[in-house]
């Protein structure tokens, strides 16, 4: 990719990251998320009805680790359109998805290249070098290294990040030389409009 492309495509994001007006259904799927806060397990690992309810809409058996599930349904329940995946797999979520468009690498903020993503941004987490990951969802603009999140099948505190109990709101770091590593961050909602100014 050439120069003046990557120039031009930082541009647009540094548009849309300025446009607050932009990302209402952003807000709205935040707003769905942390309305879930603390809402636990019950019954078993990986279960309540509202867990289960979401498993099943995400096509993921009863008991699955349901992170995955959890951003599905607070996508459909809000309309976003993009991404299209609609799974239980974390990672699935980067499916469809163009780097430097839609899908953005952890190394672009850990280094600078860009210096912010906006509220309601789908954090992608990778375990080890296998499919296995986490989704969480930015409650606030993501600046630089550390930003907050919200999510679920996490833990309140500093316990498993993809196997915790419940929906809980973290403090969240990339670090690229750990196992579980923040790896991409992912847009939502393609019908976002570019306003130059």
């Amino acid at each position: 990719m050439n120069s003046l492309r990557v120039m031009s495509l930082l541009a647009c994001l540094a548009v849309l990251c300025s446009s607050a007006s932009a990302f209402s259904s952003n807000r709205d799927l935040v707003r769905w998320a942390q309305k879930h806060v603390g809402h636990t397990e019950r019954g078993g690992a990986n279960r309540s009805s509202l867990i289960d309810e979401w498993n099943r809409s995400a096509g993921a058996p009863v008991g699955s680790s349901w992170c995955g599930s959890f951003a599905t349904a607070g996508m459909r329940a809000v309309g976003v359109i993009s991404p299209s995946y609609r799974g239980a797999m974390a990672r699935g979520f980067l499916t469809g998805t163009v780097r430097g468009v839609n899908r953005f690498p952890a190394s672009w903020l850990f280094s600078g290249i860009i210096p912010s993503l906006p509220i309601g941004t789908l954090v992608i987490w990778r375990r080890g070098d296998g499919w296995q990951g986490h989704i969480d969802i930015t409650v606030a603009t993501w600046y630089g290294r550390r930003g907050k999140t919200v999510g679920g099948n996490t833990s309140s505190g500093n316990g498993d990040l993809r196997e915790g109990d419940g929906v809980w709101e973290r403090w969240r770091t990339i670090d690229p030389t750990a196992y579980q590593r923040i790896t991409d961050f992912v847009l939502v909602d393609t019908t976002l409009t570019v306003r130059y100014q």
